[in-house]
């Protein structure tokens, strides 16, 4: 006896006074625990009755001190060897736990059931009570049990978090981080206190190697640089390894580590070395991070895929850039030797004309023929030169805005473009004639339109020359006008059929593949982009279009059959229309 009172006062002095370790700490408050247990009921049983004047069966005091003394020696080794029982150390420290609540509510029960037998009396009054309490006792029990494993928990563990409580907060807090900083914040500032870990790190294995996502209390030289050494660890540490047992070099520092997978795939390892109290990992503690690792290991999948989508991103970007870039640098250019070449163009044009003529000297027919050939194509050349002037002032000018009347606008272009388009042929009569009808058509009442009435009468130049030029074996082109609605976007959740006019031109000529028809809004761009082409041009007159057109809130788009014909329709909102568009 007096060596048990001894060794019960070393202890509260080695926890109490000493400056011990933490683990050391752990150890003699479990012995000093165990030691409660096992004296507890026997020193009850052994002063209540000399106090409340109760009457105790000697045998139920025997059966109590011998039911709970062993918890003493049992407490004493699981403090000792707790860290070396490996797995079955939850399975032990399960049986301790239950055995001595058992003892206490078994204690407690016989105390209150010896309390009523005094006041009440052994009699019937007692059976009912003692029914009842066992009742109540009894339901009690089980309601007690989960609180009293946790304190068991708190002392032999040093933490009393609820895995189901962590595993919840991860999974809600898991899908915000996007990126690996993220992630690392959320292990060591959220999840690693919880569980009083001091020590640890995560590293992920990829094309460029072993990286660290993060770090804490370890020197990076600590740290596996290797892709087999992070699959040798996550394959032998996978329980709780006692620094005790293992053999010094550079990953003695780890206790614990647990393969990131994904599926069969390693993406990394999640090594935990030091912990508060006691650096032990229990097994709930392994299934808790075993269930995190796996999270871990979704997140750091949907991280690279995010990554490779904004490197894929970034690259498409600086292409575009790019891209840009180059497309700028070509249309200055282009505007550049433009404006240079207009101005000597005029004058060639000007003293070809006067040859022509004959105002500067008689001409053979030879030499007409030569300098017909040389008008045309300098008039070609001005032509080409005057679509790259004529993009670049449709983009930089302030356009002024006034009702328009597409009707007399149409009839004005088409009288033009017969003039320009006429291919004159004399035939045996001695009569001229065109290749190409051009008729107008209007259909119903016609609204005006809000826009710039120059820029719109390109917008007709530019698609009959259009016509013209891919029908050269003549037909008909047609301007077609008609009242309608569109759909315009003026602020409601659907798009709102609004009064607007469109308008079509038609040819029967050479037609567009069906595989080019979108790209022919394309600056530059030419259906047939071969060297020995039978159309020429700079491929920007259909650009500038579509540029007017967008710029006065409308809509262009073709319809085109090979060797058929080609339609190309615009539409244009009336003026009420075009204020209640501009005004969202």
């Amino acid at each position: 006896m007096i060596s048990i009172l001894g060794s019960l006062l070393l202890l509260a002095y080695h926890t109490i006074f000493r400056r011990a370790d933490k683990s050391s700490r752990v150890a003699s408050r479990l012995m000093l625990i165990g030691s409660g247990l096992a004296f507890g009921p026997s020193v009850l049983f052994w002063v209540l009755p000399g106090l409340l004047s109760l009457s105790t069966p000697g045998f139920l005091t025997t059966a109590f001190i011998t039911a709970a003394l062993p918890l003493q020696p049992f407490f004493y080794i699981y403090a000792i060897y707790k860290r070396s029982l490996g797995d079955l150390e939850f399975r032990v420290s399960r049986i301790l736990a239950s055995y001595s609540y058992l003892i206490l509510f078994a204690t407690g029960f016989v105390i209150v059931y010896m309390i009523a037998g005094q006041v009440l009396g052994y009699d019937n009054n007692l059976l009912s009570f003692s029914l009842l309490m066992s009742a109540l006792l009894l339901a009690g029990a089980f309601l007690l049990q989960d609180r009293y494993l946790r304190v068991v928990r708190k002392m032999a563990y040093g933490t009393t978090h609820d895995p189901d409580h962590i595993v919840t907060l991860f999974a809600n807090a898991i899908p915000q981080a996007l990126n690996h900083q993220a992630l690392a914040d959320l292990l060591v500032k959220d999840m690693l206190p919880a569980m009083l870990i001091r020590q640890s790190a995560l590293v992920v294995v990829g094309e460029r190697g072993v990286r660290p996502i993060y770090a804490t209390a370890i020197e990076e030289e600590r740290l596996p640089a290797k892709q087999p050494v992070v699959q040798h660890l996550a394959e032998t540490v996978k329980t709780y390894r006692s620094p005790e047992l293992t053999p010094p070099d550079q990953y003695d520092w780890v206790r614990l580590a647990l393969p990131v997978k994904l599926g069969e795939d390693i993406l990394g390892a999640w090594l935990f070395g030091k912990r508060d109290p006691d650096d032990f990992y229990p097994l709930p503690d392994v299934t808790l991070l075993t269930t995190l690792a796996s999270q871990i290991g979704v997140a750091l999948q949907n991280i690279r895929l995010i990554e490779d989508l904004r490197q894929r991103a970034d690259e498409l970007q600086a292409a575009n850039d790019e891209l840009r870039e180059l497309d700028k640098l070509k249309e200055e250019f282009i505007q550049n030797i433009s404006h240079e070449l207009r101005t000597p163009l005029t004058l060639v044009q000007g003293y070809v004309e006067l040859m022509r003529e004959g105002l500067l000297g008689e001409v053979n027919v030879e030499q007409k023929e030569a300098l017909d050939i040389a008008f045309d194509r300098t008039l070609f050349t001005v032509r080409m030169v005057d679509d790259i002037i004529s993009m670049q002032q449709a983009l930089a000018e302030q356009m002024v805005m006034a009702p328009v009347d597409m009707a007399e606008l149409a009839k004005k272009s088409l009288r033009m473009a017969e003039l320009a388009g006429r291919k004159e042929q004399i035939s045996a009569d001695g009569t001229i004639r065109s290749r190409h009808q051009f008729e107008l058509r209007l259909k119903g009442e016609v609204p005006l339109v809000m826009g710039a009435r120059s820029r719109l009468g390109q917008v007709l130049d530019n698609l009959l020359g259009n016509a013209i030029k891919f029908s050269p074996d003549g037909g008909e082109i047609a301007i077609e006008i008609e009242p309608c609605y569109h759909r315009y976007d003026v602020g409601h959740s659907d798009l709102v059929p609004l009064p607007a006019v469109e308008i079509s031109v038609r040819d029967q000529g050479v037609g567009i593949p069906a595989s080019k028809i979108e790209h022919i809004w394309d600056r530059f761009f030419q259906v047939d982009g071969s060297s020995t082409r039978q159309f020429g041009g700079m491929g920007l007159g259909l650009s500038i279009v579509k540029e007017i057109v967008t710029s006065h809130e409308g809509f262009v788009w073709a319809e085109s059959r090979e060797g058929v014909g080609s339609i190309f329709r615009f539409v244009l909102p009336t003026q009420e229309t075009f204020a209640r568009v501009r005004k969202t």
